[in-house]
């Protein structure tokens, strides 16, 4: 494993605050300036098939990152992420 971060879903007008936990990122993506997702940033704004891959589809995902890996060999990295759900059932946020 290179890196891990977790990322929230938040209700804005309940739950003002960072999607993405400052103090906590290991290996490469303990720097979260280079995330794209490190400010808050309003689902409507996303083009609504990124909205639909953050909010539904399966709990694992499994897929290629377009970075390439600074270790071992230059090949684009395998991305692991495991959504957290809320009690009642909704995606609430990823890690990975």
């Amino acid at each position: 494993m290179l890196g891990y971060r977790e990322y929230d879903l938040l209700d804005l007008a309940r739950w003002p605050g960072d999607p993405c936990d400052r103090g906590f990122g290991l290996g490469i993506l303990s720097d979260v300036s280079r995330s794209t997702f490190a400010d808050v940033t309003p689902l409507d704004s996303l083009p609504s098939y990124i909205r639909r891959r953050i909010e539904d589809g399966d709990l694992l995902v499994i897929s290629k990152t377009k970075a390439y890996s600074t270790v071992h060999r230059r090949a684009r990295m395998d991305y692991v992420g495991v959504r957290k759900v809320s009690p009642d059932g909704r995606i609430v946020g990823r890690r990975g």
